[in-house]
């Protein structure tokens, strides 16, 4: 029985590398199929941190355009905005939240502004992202830090 290693390529990258004897048999060692196996995880694996990478960025940029677009709908409705906050959650979870002006945001046309915010959600939303709007009243007292730390790290700067 010879037990000269051959190597037979069985599918683009992957090669069979095994003796003349199995090759032929078709049987393997175990070890030989643990060694497949763990290899094709850890190709799997840079596989699925690629894709993950992708879908954070593609989802990153649909969140930021959501909330500059918005934005612009708040300054065509006449609402003051101080700042606007975005928030990476997860991959597909992002929330951005409107700092507002106080006189506006107490305003009865804010509810408005509210009906908009759903509508907005409910067309971008999907089962690969989900994009939530936070309103919040301008205060003096109002702690960026705290935000930041909360996760807000993004800031919409209008050019």
């Amino acid at each position: 029985m010879s037990t000269t290693e051959t190597s037979n390529r069985i599918d683009g990258d992957w090669a069979i590398q095994a003796t003349k004897e199995q090759t032929e048999s078709r049987f393997f060692s175990s070890d030989a199929v643990i060694n497949a196996y763990l290899q094709g995880r850890r190709d799997q694996n840079i596989e699925n941190e690629r894709i993950l990478t992708e879908k954070l960025y593609e989802n990153l940029e649909k969140a930021k355009k959501i909330s500059a677009n918005f934005s612009k709908i708040l300054r065509e409705k006449g609402i003051k905005y101080k700042h606007i906050l975005l928030r990476p959650k997860q991959i597909i979870e992002f929330e951005s939240i409107f700092i507002i002006d106080k006189d506006d945001y107490i305003s009865p046309r804010f509810e408005e502004i509210y009906n908009l915010a759903i509508s907005e959600k409910a067309k971008a939303n999907s089962d690969t992202f989900h994009f939530s709007f936070v309103f919040i009243p301008y205060s003096e007292s109002l702690n960026r830090d705290k935000l930041s730390t909360d996760g807000y790290i993004l800031e919409y700067v209008k050019k």
